[in-house]
C-alpha cells in the first residue's frame, strides 16, 4: 500500500519538476518570455512522457499499461476533434471572460502578440494540458486505482490539481 502511494507521490513531484526546474533555470529572462515558456512546456512533456515510461518498463505489475501516444482511428477521431474544439471554445470563453473582466488574459507569454498567441500560444497550451493530464492522470492515478478502487481514488488527483492551480 505504501509502496504506490510513495511511487505515486514520486512521481507527480518528478512531473512538477520537470516543468517548475526549466523554468526556474531560465529566471534570467522575463516572466513573458516566449523561449522560457515554450522551452519549460517541452521539458515539461519530455519529462513526463520519460518517467512515465521509466514506471511503465520498471514497476510493470504496480499499474495498467498508459499508452504514452493513444491510436487515433476513424472509430475515435469524431471523439478526437470534438475534444479538441472543446478545449478551443473553453480557451475563448476563458479569454472572454478574462477580457469582460477588464483584465488582461495573459498566461503562456505575451498574449498582445498575435503571432504568438495563434501560434505558438495555441501549442504551447495543448502542450501543457497533454502534460496535467499525464501528471494527474496517468501512471500514478492508474496505479492507485489498482491498489483502492475507483471512487476513494478519483478524489486524489483532483484535490492535488485543484491544489496546484490554486497556487498559480
Amino acid at each position: 500500500m505504501f509502496r504506490v502511494i510513495g511511487l505515486s507521490a514520486a512521481f507527480v513531484s518528478a512531473g512538477l519538476a520537470c516543468k517548475m526546474l526549466p523554468w526556474s533555470a531560465l529566471s534570467f529572462l522575463d516572466e513573458g518570455s516566449h523561449i522560457r515558456t515554450v522551452a519549460s512546456v517541452l521539458c515539461a512533456v519530455l519529462g513526463i512522457v520519460a518517467i512515465t515510461h521509466f514506471y511503465i518498463v520498471r514497476f510493470a505489475g504496480l499499474a495498467p499499461s498508459v499508452p504514452l501516444l493513444p491510436s487515433v482511428s476513424r472509430s475515435n477521431i469524431s471523439v478526437v476533434l470534438l475534444a479538441v474544439i472543446g478545449g478551443l471554445l473553453m480557451q475563448g470563453a476563458t479569454i472572454s471572460i478574462s477580457l469582460l473582466m477588464g483584465q488582461r488574459a495573459a498566461w503562456h507569454g505575451n498574449q498582445t502578440d498575435p503571432v504568438f498567441f495563434l501560434g505558438l500560444g495555441l501549442l504551447v497550451t495543448a502542450l501543457d494540458a497533454a502534460w496535467e493530464a499525464y501528471l494527474f492522470c496517468g501512471w500514478s492515478f492508474l496505479a492507485l486505482v489498482k491498489r483502492f478502487g475507483d471512487h476513494r481514488t478519483s478524489v486524489v488527483p483532483a484535490v492535488l490539481f485543484a491544489a496546484v492551480h490554486l497556487l498559480n
